[in-house]
């Protein structure tokens, strides 16, 4: 049997740990029972293939365009997308050059040694197991040409880092070499918390904002890893209170790191809110406590900023007590003491800027209202927008 070399078994993995796996189509030998294994096709070449990955806000797409060549004789082959118990993806489609083609799920068992070495773990081998197929069976006269597009669509999966990790292995089951891959990252419309200037291919540093990668006339001796950072910074954790919703908006915590001015935070209690806090931790987790980052200064758009009525009718942050410390729990009761910093801010709906008098090292934040600029007529106490600057140099 030809010895397996890592060209086409194209595993786009969207976790550090390996948990969602799938590979791009394989010929396969229809088993008794009705089982299927991958095996060699010394016919058919696979001589061309486009990969393009394109990142939305919630979830990422993969279209891949192949290009089959046979060598040999006519003969019908049957070909698999692995679809396996907690691997499968959404919306897969396959056409034959042009026509959408219908699948079959097939029962399978193949392992596949996936090597770590780019994964933030020990480098070692990972066995993915793969049980089950998508099939479907692909005519070819002698000398013909085919074209296959696979397409596909996965949510995203991870923390502080989101892995695209590829094992180019099945090639190796066709005819050949591959004459040339195509790999192109599309990132118009990726999440905004991606860090897209400042990710990993195979080790080594390179941006997603533009990404084109080529290989030709290759069996590529190394797998294809991506890492997409996340911007370095602060998630809301809870607030101590939060106002009922109303019929159209609510005033959750989160509202005040949407990007939205229709949106605020509003403390939930009968009076202004003094005393009411609001706790932010590093979206950078790792064990029981997030990294600590360089925390610079805090803009913030104060009271509730969608109009200028209601900035004025609800009650706005005069004061404001600010905590920060590392490797704690939000009592502060283990590690470093919390560093407190105290902000008189404007009475403005424009964005200020509170800056500290050195970075402070922190993993989670507690901000705590002391005063208010009273509003004319709710004392609900609100903030609109919060954004902290950190140190991205990761």
């Amino acid at each position: 049997m030809k010895k397996y070399t890592r060209v086409e078994m194209m595993f786009i993995i969207l976790i550090i740990n390996i948990g969602s796996s799938f590979a791009d189509d394989a010929p396969m030998a229809l088993l008794p029972g009705g089982n299927v294994k991958p095996i060699n096709n010394n016919d058919v070449q696979l001589f061309s293939e486009t990969i393009d990955i394109t990142l939305f806000q919630n979830y990422y797409t993969v279209e891949v365009n192949y290009k089959f060549v046979n060598r040999g004789k006519e003969q019908t082959v049957v070909m698999g997308f692995p679809s396996s118990d907690g691997s499968k993806v959404n919306d897969l489609k396959i056409e034959l050059n042009g026509e959408k083609l219908q699948t079959q799920s097939r029962p399978g068992s193949w392992e596949i040694d996936v090597n770590s070495e780019y994964l933030h773990t020990d480098p070692t081998s990972i066995m993915e197991s793969l049980n089950q197929f998508e099939c479907f069976e692909v005519n070819f006269k002698e000398g013909e040409t085919k074209h296959i597009k696979d397409s596909f669509k996965q949510n995203y999966v991870g923390t502080d880092v989101m892995s695209f990790f590829y094992v180019l292995r099945t090639g190796s089951l066709w005819k050949d070499k591959i004459n040339s891959i195509e790999i192109r990252v599309h990132s118009e419309n990726a999440p905004s918390e991606f860090n897209l200037a400042n990710c990993t291919f195979n080790g080594e540093k390179r941006s997603l904002k533009e990404f084109v990668e080529t290989y030709t006339d290759i069996e590529p001796a190394e797998d294809l890893f991506f890492a997409v950072n996340k911007y370095l910074d602060f998630d809301v954790a809870k607030a101590s209170s939060v106002l009922k919703p109303g019929t159209k908006f609510d005033y959750k915590p989160r509202n005040v790191t949407d990007k939205d001015l229709s949106t605020a935070w509003v403390e939930g209690t009968p009076e202004y809110g003094l005393g009411e806090t609001i706790r932010f931790i590093t979206n950078v987790v790792h064990n029981d406590y997030g990294t600590a980052l360089e925390l610079d200064s805090i803009g913030i758009i104060n009271g509730y900023a969608k109009s200028i009525t209601a900035f004025n009718e609800n009650s706005r942050i005069k004061k404001l007590i600010i905590r920060t410390g590392k490797e704690s729990s939000y009592d502060y009761e283990e590690g470093d003491k919390p560093v407190i910093s105290v902000f008189i801010l404007k009475d403005t709906p424009e964005i200020q800027y509170l800056k500290f008098k050195s970075p402070i090292s922190a993993t989670d934040i507690e901000m705590e209202i002391a005063d208010v600029y009273k509003g004319s007529k709710y004392k609900d106490t609100a903030i609109t927008e919060i954004e902290f600057f950190v140190n991205q140099d990761l």
